[in-house]
């Protein structure tokens, strides 16, 4: 074979080319004769190498991997199950930051009471009105604790936007009834944050409210929480403690709500409902498709006193909302003979109205006994939240607590008495 036919295979099985081709191969090279090999033995030599390699390659095309289709299932089972593990986690590290941002909004709104009264020496009037007791439909005045405490949660514009000298429904303040306040929505509550009243305008809704007392009964002057009707609360008169009194909670906005400007339901609680439960009678309120007929309101709310010039609001301090808060809530104390026809003038007014609401309403359906829809609007209910298994709540001393919904009910009315003079068991 010539020295390029041996060059030509190496190429071929790519293969590096020897230094030296006349190797002995036979052993005539031992006799002097030239040591050529054979074709043959050359061919069997390089000849199994390149066709194992071959049989390699050929193997490689022929034979593809992958993923059977009991694998692909496996696979796809055990994904699943990791997933069913971690998302309740995951949904739960949400919760529990929603939750603290829920207990920060309530922070806020506590901070904003406290300055209030570090201002005006009593805590905010949880609502105001000449008459009583409040009945949440948008008829009176009913400006809420909220109102008050605006300049507190950096509101000041807002704030020098609403005018005290008429009621929360009238027109003069539709604007302040639709402004949104980030600070009164818990993040947990996703549905709608404004309703609309009887007469077709919208409110905003609050998803917190101050506790008025400690048992179901209609807002009135003799609550005993401490933001109730013409309330002018001192902090010394909260003589169970402040760690130990309930000054304001979570509650759910229902279709009818009166918007955060109402000083009625709305913004108000008790703790005579058990955390995170409605009646019937509260759901039929709220979510009966039949609405109150809206009674077009004076321009004046009736019994209330005269307003400053630089439209400050009725605190319940002084000579007018003062006296009828502290003594009896009646409209009448303090006012001299000069102004008594006019207080009785507006008495009639104000007897006028409710007459054509109680006769305008029929009785509401389903309900317990046929129970009349005047009624129904007395009821205010209890503390609610989106949160599972029970309620932020703001205390007095300025702490925020999660309450759960099984705590003993007597241990919880006592959280919403501001002087009950009972030992609170640990909750």
């Amino acid at each position: 074979m010539s020295k390029a036919y041996f060059k030509t295979s190496f190429e071929r099985l790519r293969l590096p080319l020897p230094a030296r081709l006349a190797v002995p191969i036979t052993g005539g090279a031992l006799l002097g004769k030239p040591a050529v090999a054979p074709a043959r033995s050359v061919s069997n030599s390089f000849g199994p190498i390149r066709t194992r390699r071959l049989a390699r390659n050929q193997r490689g095309v022929d034979k593809r991997t992958g993923f059977t289709l009991v694998e692909l299932l496996v696979v796809l089972a055990i994904i699943g199950i990791l997933i069913a593990l971690l998302l309740p986690a995951v949904q739960a590290a949400r919760e529990n930051a929603r939750r603290a941002q829920c207990a920060n909004n309530l922070m806020q709104l506590s901070l904003a009471v406290q300055q209030y009264e570090a201002s005006h020496l009593v805590l905010p009037p949880g609502t105001i009105d000449a008459l009583g007791p409040i009945q949440s439909v948008p008829i009176g005045y009913h400006m809420s604790w909220i109102v008050q405490i605006l300049p507190h949660v950096e509101e000041r514009n807002a704030y020098r936007k609403v005018d005290f000298k008429v009621g929360a429904y009238h027109a003069n303040n539709k604007a302040i009834r639709e402004h949104s306040v980030a600070t009164l929505f818990c993040p947990s509550f996703d549905g709608d944050k404004s309703s609309m009243l009887p007469n077709g305008q919208f409110v905003t809704m609050s998803t917190y409210a101050g506790c008025h007392h400690d048992v179901e009964a209609p807002i009135d002057v003799t609550n005993n929480g401490v933001l109730f009707l013409n309330s002018a609360v001192r902090l010394d008169d909260i003589t169970d403690g402040l760690a130990y009194t309930i000054f304001l909670g979570e509650k759910y906005p229902y279709n009818d709500d009166l918007g955060w400007t109402s000083g009625t339901r709305a913004t108000l609680r008790n703790t005579g409902t058990p955390i995170n439960e409605s009646s019937s009678w509260q759901k039929l309120a709220w979510n009966d498709s039949r609405r109150l007929p809206h009674v077009p309101e004076s321009d004046t709310p009736p019994g209330l006193p005269e307003q400053s010039s630089d439209n400050e609001p009725p605190t319940g301090e002084g000579e007018a909302a003062g006296e009828s808060e502290s003594n009896q809530g009646t409209a009448g104390d303090g006012v001299d003979a000069d102004e008594h026809s006019e207080v009785e003038d507006a008495s009639d007014e104000q007897e006028t109205s409710e007459s054509a609401r109680e006769s305008g309403v029929a009785t509401l359906p389903n309900t317990p006994g046929g129970v009349p829809a005047p009624a129904l609007s007395l009821f205010v209910g209890g503390f609610e939240s989106m949160h599972p298994s029970g309620a932020n709540f703001a205390f007095g001393d300025g702490s925020v607590r999660f309450l759960s919904e099984t705590i003993d009910m007597n241990t919880y009315q006592q959280l919403g008495h501001r002087a009950d003079g009972g030992l609170v068991k640990p909750y």
